[in-house]
């Protein structure tokens, strides 16, 4: 592994708290680095955004990121915007940029009887990239998608509260009937229902998220290794405190501030404010 001489600055990009779990994953992971949040609260939900709109909006933020906080990198940590933005971001900016996809390769290698459940956004589960992904990685298995657009705003603007498991409970019954032995979480905001998932779904499926994959790509970046390696990801103890003091938290909007500074302590994240886009 190769240590920095000083931390390197990550940046990570949603529309929301969804991509949360990606840089904390990241900093448990990658021990030289430390992370700036951007929740673009002001432009949520990306899904429902005209791609040239989006796209705009994200360049913008790069470029005041940059200003801001100089990253070295930025993940975009959100399918949509990955689908839509990547690659003129890496047309304009010359530093590198990680996307996000949904984790059809793991599932495909983890699932045993070859049918495999995508909860996602609707455009998500209807864009092209999908079906490429399934074409590439799991062609002989029964994939079935289903929306779960429903369970974003809660996530997003309810975050403490207690989640109504009826849904949930709605989209595991679609999965039991297709027989579905392991689920892939296309959106980032999913991943905050971990524990949800598993009080209603109990162990009937596998549930797989892209968050490895998004830190072994950052770690590969980092030391420049070849895109096929598989470099092994340690992970720090608790008692090093792997996130605080490591990462902050922006905001792109002043709704709702009290409420974001709340989601920032609770995640160890410092409050750095509002980001002028």
């Amino acid at each position: 592994m190769t240590y920095h001489s000083a931390p390197l600055t990550i940046a990570f990009v949603d529309s929301g708290i969804g991509g949360i779990p990606y840089m904390t994953h990241a900093l448990r992971h990658i021990p030289d680095i430390r992370g700036v949040y951007l929740a673009d609260n002001g432009f949520f939900p990306y899904g429902i955004r005209e791609p040239e709109e989006l796209s705009e909006r994200l360049v913008s933020i790069v470029r005041k990121l940059r200003e801001q906080s100089d990253p070295a990198m930025v993940v975009l940590a959100c399918n949509t915007a990955s689908v839509v933005a990547l690659s003129e971001l890496r047309s304009r900016f010359p530093i590198p940029f990680v996307g996000t996809v949904p984790a059809i390769k793991p599932a495909a290698l983890h699932s045993r009887r070859r049918r495999i459940g995508v909860m996602a956004t609707e455009q998500t589960l209807k864009d092209p990239y999908l079906d490429s992904l399934i074409a590439d990685y799991a062609a002989d298995a029964e994939i079935t998608r289903v929306p779960a657009t429903g369970l974003i705003e809660g996530i997003e603007h309810r975050f403490f509260d207690d989640m109504d498991g009826d849904l949930l409970e709605s989209i595991g019954a679609q999965f039991d009937r297709a027989d579905s032995d392991t689920v892939v979480l296309g959106c980032t905001h999913f991943i905050h229902l971990e524990h949800a998932m598993r009080a209603k779904w109990g162990s009937r499926f596998r549930v797989i998220d892209s968050r490895e994959g998004i830190t072994r790509q950052i770690f590969r970046l980092m030391n420049n290794l070849p895109a096929d390696s598989y470099p092994r990801l340690p992970e720090l103890p608790e008692h090093e405190a792997p996130v605080a003091g490591r990462a902050m938290m922006l905001i792109s909007s002043a709704e709702g501030l009290d409420y974001y500074r709340r989601i920032a302590d609770h995640f160890s994240f410092s409050f750095g404010g509002i980001l002028d886009v």
